[in-house]
């Protein structure tokens, strides 16, 4: 009797002890949390917007840019549907891109005079396409960038698989690269991991908060132990 209310006793101190390792890690500052930016499109879009621009203070030059349309394009270079190929992206001159957020509606559109190269990026996190948008958008490039190579790309929480997203405009169909959070992160892993010495200290503590903002509160991700603390709080 006396062993069992001992056993009782370690295991109410052992979960006591979990319960109070999971407070900790829930009251974890996180920049994007306070701002209450974890999942708003608008919020995402802005900081995707400024890592793209290769002018801004961040240091990256178009290193974020262009691994994050190496890392869209990867899967389908090799696709005839698809203007823009891995190599274009390599070897394209960024020095004069513009990153606009909002133009025509369009969440972040991207143009390149000198490399006559525009890229569409509509940013869905929880809802999706309204109606039209998507053909509205591409007949909007077409119509203003006739001689430029076209990229389009939907960006999501998850793809449920690779297959292109086909929109009809005047006698063509384009098609939309489907994109996931999963690859920005993997992209930001690899600025944290290949371009560290370019950043400031805040810069730097700016882009983990925010890869930890994706992996907790879009890919719903937590490491292993968190996760068993999790259920045994729930039990």
């Amino acid at each position: 009797m006396a062993e069992e209310v001992k056993d009782k006793q370690k295991m109410l101190k052992k979960l006591e002890q979990d319960l109070e390792k999971l407070n900790i890690i829930t009251r974890q500052f996180n920049i994007f949390k306070v701002l209450k930016s974890e999942e708003y499109e608008i919020r995402h879009s802005n900081f995707l917007a400024w890592l793209m621009r290769p002018n801004e203070n961040h240091g990256l030059k178009d290193y974020f840019l262009k691994e994050f349309l190496k890392s869209a394009i990867k899967d389908y270079t090799n696709n005839v549907e698809i203007e823009v190929k891995l190599r274009d992206i390599i070897f394209y001159d960024f020095s004069d891109i513009r990153i606009n957020r909002e133009d025509n509606h369009i969440d972040i559109l991207l143009v390149s005079y000198k490399s006559k190269f525009v890229c569409v990026i509509e940013n869905k996190i929880d809802s999706g396409e309204n109606g039209t948008q998507l053909s509205r958008y591409a007949e909007y490039i077409e119509n203003n960038f006739k001689e430029y190579k076209k990229l389009f790309i939907y960006l999501s929480k998850e793809t449920n698989n690779n297959e292109l997203i086909p929109r009809s405009i005047k006698d063509k169909t384009v098609y939309y690269i489907p994109m996931c959070y999963e690859q920005v992160k993997d992209v930001i892993n690899n600025v944290l991991k290949f371009k560290s010495s370019n950043l400031n200290n805040e810069v730097k503590i700016f882009i983990e908060h925010y890869k930890k903002n994706i992996e907790r509160y879009i890919m719903n991700n937590t490491d292993e132990e968190t996760k068993n603390i999790i259920i045994i709080k729930k039990q």
